[in-house]
């Protein structure tokens, strides 16, 4: 009825490998609530109407080697969460970005109570090794993070775009150094 595999509310330091998360309501998988150090790894998300993999809220994550595929939403979506580390992911089809990252204030949010749920609105992350294909909107969008590093990214399809967002200046930049095996490219706001 809602999301397939959900990791909230400071429950940190699991392990969430080798599943299979398809045709939810919600997002395939669910990182939210100040969860921290988890590892999501090897994990296939796919046809949900959500999101694939969602990191909200819950900084100093990890997702590698997952295949994220043909969710009604974004691929990977990460807000309020800093020290997102993502590696040889596979991003393809997903009817949003490929891979979406911004802050939040939340307002919109009347029901949550944000003492007992705090949060910051500061978002990073580090990708590398990803394969990104035909993801509808886009393959990345950044809006308003703190640091940002790109590593080997492989583009097989771009569709609307490599990125999108406050990167948009920067995008010759970025593809360049991102195709460029082994060379890497860090962003921080000026």
């Amino acid at each position: 009825k809602k999301h397939g595999i959900i990791v909230s509310r400071e429950v940190s330091n699991s392990w969430i490998f080798n599943n299979k998360s398809h045709h939810n309501e919600g997002s395939g998988i669910m990182i939210e609530r100040n969860s921290r150090n988890n590892v999501v790894a090897f994990n296939e998300t796919y046809e949900n109407k959500g999101d694939g993999l969602n990191f909200y809220e819950s900084s100093d994550n990890i997702s590698w080697g997952n295949i994220i595929r043909d969710n009604g939403n974004s691929g990977i979506r990460i807000r309020n969460s800093l020290n997102i580390t993502m590696r040889n992911d596979k991003i393809l089809k997903n009817g949003g970005f490929g891979l979406e990252v911004y802050t939040d204030p939340l307002k919109s949010q009347t029901d949550r109570d944000h003492e007992e749920d705090p949060f910051e609105q500061r978002s990073s992350f580090d990708i590398a090794g990803a394969e990104f294909t035909g993801n509808k909107n886009g393959q990345i969008k950044v809006d308003n993070t703190e640091y940002s590093r790109f590593q080997d990214i492989h583009l097989l399809y771009g569709g609307n775009g490599l990125v999108d967002g406050d990167l948009n200046m920067l995008a010759a930049e970025i593809y360049t150094a991102m195709t460029t095996s082994g060379k890497a490219i860090e962003v921080r706001p000026k």
